[in-house]
């Protein structure tokens, strides 16, 4: 038996597909070799260590002695139920039906909503597998850093009781999940990313919106991961995510271009870089 170590330098499905062996013999004269059909595939998901690690910091940085969820009266929109109304109350939230019934003047209590949908959307395209290295020094693609801040957003959110979907497109949609619910999900979903691909394709924004909105039952809050580089492609999602909104609330999430960033942050050494960071656009 025989244990190796591989390392994946990309997100994805490894495929194993044979398996070559040799083995001398006691004089090393000879070799004997062999090739075994594997047919198997890995799926190579991102590391959630430093996930999980920067979950628990948001967890714990109010509580000094743990978590225990609550349902925060008064702050959200969802029923809770009738309470005698007193003096400070918003007077909107009487009851006049059920204070006519029961003659007193009854108010609703209302709390923090939750099981809510949420779904994150990724752009898959060819735009989204451009690599940019960010604040932290590495050098990864902007599919990558979408994925990695929606597994963060996926293990609070599942942790707090909301249920948590993903949706993939570039030239057609080719992957969506229901929504699912608990901790227990979590690993779920980081399996189902090695399945988000890396594509050279034109992302089509009619076609992948539109069939979101077809898979969609209830309201959702939708998290969209993309990048746009011409108007053409800004008024096409534009329009599409305006149909979104008519129903659902859409959250656009774009990248920051940190090499254009720190050019135009830096400090004129010469002549020329000076002349080339104040020039007016062509």
């Amino acid at each position: 038996m025989a244990v190796f170590k591989t390392t994946a330098r990309r997100r994805g499905t490894a495929e194993l597909k044979r398996i070559w062996q040799r083995w001398q013999g006691p004089f090393g004269l000879v070799w004997r070799q062999r090739m075994d059909a594997l047919n198997t595939e890995i799926p190579v998901t991102p590391n959630t260590k430093l996930i999980t690690e920067t979950a628990l910091d948001i967890f714990s940085r109010d509580a000094t002695f743990g978590q225990k969820i609550q349902n925060l009266k008064g702050d959200g929109t969802e029923f809770e139920s009738l309470v005698e109304f007193l003096p400070g109350m918003d007077k909107r939230a009487i009851d006049w039906k059920h204070s006519a019934r029961h003659n007193q003047i009854l108010a609703r209590e209302y709390r923090t909503e939750r099981n809510h949908n949420i779904v994150f959307a990724f752009d898959s395209g060819h735009l989204m597998c451009e690599e940019m290295r960010g604040e932290d020094g590495l050098l990864m693609t902007k599919l990558d850093r979408s994925l990695n801040a929606a597994l963060l957003m996926s293990f609070v959110s599942l942790k707090i009781g909301d249920r948590i979907g993903l949706y993939a497109f570039d030239q057609k949609p080719y992957l969506f999940t229901p929504a699912v619910a608990g901790t227990q999900a979590f690993s779920h979903l980081q399996r189902l990313t090695s399945e988000i691909d890396y594509s050279i394709s034109e992302t089509n924004f009619t076609l992948g919106l539109t069939q979101l909105a077809q898979n969609l039952k209830r309201r959702t809050l939708i998290v969209v991961f993309t990048d746009f580089i011409d108007t053409t492609q800004a008024e096409l999602m534009i329009e599409n995510m305006g149909r979104l909104m008519k129903r659902h609330i859409v959250i656009f999430v774009a990248f920051r271009n940190q090499a254009l960033e720190d050019l135009i942050a830096r400090a004129p050494q010469s002549p020329v870089t000076c002349r080339r960071q104040l020039s007016p656009k062509p």
